[in-house]
């Protein structure tokens, strides 16, 4: 949604705008990804822009991957982090690894911004904040994709993380690539396959002999399957994942000729101290 948001941005300033999606390799770009005849393609525009959700203080492990794969040629990136928490320690650090990478791959990274969206893991946001959040996206985004087209350099050069705090990013990594097989598939399975088409890693696979969903070791946590499933079949007892789930459109629906409770009273907490100030910005 928010890269959405910061491509509508960049079309309304007449930019040529594809977005592909990381389990698309950017080298070669296949027909289906290309846009209309005349766009450029990813592999001959002259600026790119990285989006990817903050995981364990960092970019997703898919994104590593991904930046191993580019030719950067002294092309212009940005890079725009999106949290639940906003610019706030640790995730003031989640994109520094990720700059320099793309650095040696030989990017020249000349803008980084935190978004930030409705959380879908560990600690959820009532329906009031999120639809604070989702309502300050259109402006957020423009602004945006106004600032990443400007001249100016916008990069934040900041510290690389520590090495404890790469230790525990590293190891979070680690097992949460396993976090798929705790979940659990209950009887409203229909084996529609859903799951399996939206993973990002391909990391579901259905099996013919059992007819429901199996998880292998590439889980990169985006929470699509539990969350998305249409008949609500796959669960999870962990406390970080939300049981009632996450239904940006529902909060949308609900919100639909009604405003919010105040900003003080939704974003109370230290835990909501960068969500609040760049709500206030």
């Amino acid at each position: 949604m928010a890269a959405r948001a910061v491509g509508e941005g960049l079309k309304r300033r007449h930019v040529m705008v594809s977005l592909i999606p990381l389990s698309v390799p950017l080298y070669p770009v296949p027909d289906e990804a290309k846009g209309t005849p005349g766009d450029e393609t990813p592999q001959h525009a002259p600026k790119l822009l990285l989006f990817f959700p903050v995981y364990a203080m960092d970019a997703p492990w898919p994104v590593y991957e991904w930046i191993e794969t580019l030719e950067g040629e002294g092309r212009r990136m940005g890079v725009i982090s999106v949290s639940g928490g906003g610019e706030v320690w640790p995730n003031n650090q989640c994109r520094e690894v990720c700059c320099r990478k793309l650095e040696e791959k030989g990017f020249n990274v000349v803008y980084e911004k935190m978004l930030i969206m409705p959380p879908n893991f560990i600690t959820p946001a009532k329906a009031d904040l999120s639809i604070w959040l989702l309502r300050a996206l259109p402006e957020k985004a423009d602004k945006t994709a106004a600032e990443f087209l400007d001249s100016r350099l916008s990069r934040i050069r900041g510290k690389m993380p520590s090495r404890f705090m790469r230790f525990i990013s590293n190891m979070e990594t680690v097992r949460g690539k396993g976090f798929g097989k705790l979940f659990k598939i209950n009887q409203e399975c229909t084996a529609c396959g859903w799951c399996v088409k939206n993973c990002p890693t391909g990391n579901i696979s259905l099996l013919p002999e059992k007819l429901k969903p199996v998880y292998g070791k590439n889980c990169a946590l985006c929470m699509r399957c539990i969350y998305g499933c249409p008949t609500k079949a796959i669960t999870s007892c962990m406390p970080v994942v939300f049981k009632e789930g996450l239904n940006l459109k529902k909060i949308i629906a609900d919100f639909e000729g009604k405003q919010p409770e105040p900003l003080e009273k939704c974003a109370r907490g230290i835990i909501w101290k960068g969500v609040k100030k760049y709500l206030q910005e």
